[in-house]
């Protein structure tokens, strides 16, 4: 049925009318009292520090007045206001006012503290007083969970696509753009709160073009379709040495390459990109791009669509841990074997597992505490397998990282109390009479030897 437009403006003001006014706000007597002990002497009009004005709030809107109130909630939490060198309020009348606060943001389904506070960098903020005084009776556990990877776990994922190891890998690689942007500041920087998003799978699309026409060059080379010497980029000549057989055999045929080479082949880039091999389902589907590719392009052309599918896979990107087997009287479950080898891996390094951990996963012998505690141990007592530079992103002209035998191990402290920014900012001339030095001007510097020492 046609409404017209007197009608249609009468239906919305119906509903405009229909709307309930917002409830009126009262200020908790006690919460008033602490208010005016401790915070208008600052927060009230004429004296607003920091813009924050606290004498009004009854005239405020909602929406204000509960933003204030996230601001208010979040400086008490986190013990910011009132500042030091006030009088500070009791045990008491803080959590009095944080209750008072909470209850009032919780009517309207407004706080962001709590989101906030699941962030590492917050961990310090738990009440250590509770957190070990027994009345916790919870059993403790990590959400199921997958998360990107770092940036340094990327750059050895890429490696090991090509199989690269000791010093044939790559601490970069021309046509790949890294996706994973990490903060800079101090603290726990690498954890599981970020997601793919637009931008990732843009430069997922590029790099998996890049890496799989590397992947299949030297065959095209050994073919003919390429001379040894033909780049499409001057300024990008880098080849990995070989490429793997499985594709190299469909690049040579001159026919078509028969079901079970076109499987040989998925299954080979299944492990190059994830290390394990393709599952039923996703061999049928990889198998029906693969011919319908061929079909379309020939063999070259074909295969390496089927290898930027595998390469697009988001598990390339993610690191996962879901558990499996049976769940314990507390609702939990050990990671799976294959999980686990990964988790113990990444604690310690940024590669992939080793061939021992590897073969733990297959054997059944990475399932319990004791098979981890295993593993941890041997890893940590291996003072050859991980050796490199610290941070050879810090190195420039006048200063280089130095070897340490746990690289990884060695970043997480690094990152977490920020002392290699010691480099920009060593200010310790005068106190040393000129014998320090700030690397980076005309000088190898002594602020590089002071992070060597904290290492």
């Amino acid at each position: 049925m046609f409404l017209g437009k007197g009608a249609l403006c009468l239906g919305l003001g119906s509903l405009l009318h229909a709307e309930e006014p917002e409830p009126v706000f009262v200020m908790h007597p006690k919460a008033e009292e602490l208010l005016d002990f401790h915070c208008y002497s600052c927060h009230e009009e004429g004296e607003e520090k920091g813009d924050i004005r606290l004498d009004n709030m009854s005239e405020l809107s909602t929406s204000a007045r509960l933003d204030l109130f996230n601001k208010m909630q979040e400086q008490v939490y986190l013990g910011e206001m009132p500042p030091k060198k006030k009088e500070q309020p009791t045990s008491r009348e803080q959590k009095a006012l944080l209750s008072w606060l909470s209850g009032e943001l919780k009517v309207h389904n407004a706080s962001t503290l709590e989101d906030k506070i699941r962030y590492p960098e917050y961990g310090n903020y738990v009440d250590h007083t509770k957190l070990f005084s027994g009345e916790i009776q919870e059993k403790a556990y990590t959400p199921v969970r997958r998360f990107l990877v770092s940036p340094q776990i990327f750059i050895e994922r890429v490696n090991a696509v090509f199989k690269l190891q000791g010093r044939g890998k790559q601490r970069s690689f021309y046509g790949v753009t890294n996706p994973i942007i990490l903060p800079d500041h101090a603290g726990v920087r690498y954890y599981d709160n970020g997601i793919l998003d637009g931008g990732h799978l843009l430069m997922m699309l590029t790099n998996a073009d890049w890496i799989s026409a590397k992947q299949i060059r030297p065959a095209r080379v050994k073919k003919g379709e390429l001379k040894a010497k033909e780049y499409a980029n001057p300024k990008d000549k880098w080849s990995p040495p070989k490429t793997p057989d499985a594709f190299e055999k469909i690049i040579l045929k001159d026919s078509e390459p028969s079901e079970s080479e076109m499987e040989f082949a998925i299954h080979a880039q299944f492990d190059c990109v994830l290390q394990r091999d393709a599952t039923e389902g996703e061999l049928r589907d990889h198998l029906k791009l693969l011919k319908s590719s061929i079909e379309l392009g020939g063999n070259t052309e074909g295969l390496r669509q089927m290898l930027m599918s595998v390469l697009l896979k988001s598990e390339f990107m993610y690191r996962q841990e879901f558990g499996s087997g049976t769940v314990d009287a507390a609702g939990r479950k050990m990671l799976s074997p294959r999980e686990a080898s990964y988790a113990i891996s990444y604690a310690l390094s940024d590669g992939n597992p080793d061939p021992v951990l590897v073969k733990a996963a297959e054997s059944g012998q990475l399932e319990s505490r004791e098979d981890f505690h295993r593993e941890v141990t041997r890893l940590l007592e291996d003072e050859k397998m991980f050796l490199a530079e610290g941070a050879p992103s810090l190195n420039g002209k006048n200063l280089r990282s130095h070897q340490v035998t746990h690289p990884k191990v060695n970043r997480f402290f690094r990152e977490f109390f920020g002392y290699p920014n010691m480099v920009k900012v060593f200010k310790d001339i005068k106190r040393s009479d000129g014998f320090y030095q700030n690397a980076g001007r005309g000088t190898a510097g002594t602020a590089g030897q002071v992070i060597n020492e904290a290492d």
